[in-house]
């Protein structure tokens, strides 16, 4: 119950309107690793959670901005996710998991986007 409470909760990060970028990668992946801690009790959290929600999704929407920008421009984009229409489900788990081992990897100075297309690129590498 506590993994898919704090599921519940983490998947809304890519579900609200994005607004303007301000932590780092490393601050985000701290934020989210000491919400995932509170178990249950991270639904009465709300705050936390929009902030990370607003932060998800104004990554997200960066790099997909710059991906469809080159490939609108003939560049080879950094990343190629599966077609329209067939989009891979990650979880709010995976995504912190995966924002975790990235983390490592990235200057303290990183951003979320950073972050976020560095995943993508391992995760849907363009062949």
């Amino acid at each position: 119950m506590k993994k898919s409470l704090l599921a519940l909760a983490l998947t809304a990060v890519v579900a609200t309107p994005a607004m303007a970028a301000s932590m780092t990668l490393h601050q985000f992946v701290a934020r989210g690793t000491a919400l995932e801690k509170k178990g249950p009790m991270a639904l009465f959290h709300r705050g936390e959670i929009k902030a990370l929600q607003t932060e998800m999704l104004s990554a997200g929407k960066q790099v997909r901005e710059e991906r469809m920008a080159a490939e609108k421009a003939g560049r080879k984009p950094t990343y190629c996710p599966p077609a329209e229409g067939k989009g891979v489900k990650m979880g709010a788990q995976e995504v912190l998991k995966e924002l975790r081992l990235v983390a490592a990897t990235q200057p303290k100075n990183a951003t979320v986007a950073d972050g976020w297309r560095a995943m993508l690129v391992k995760k849907f590498p363009c062949r």
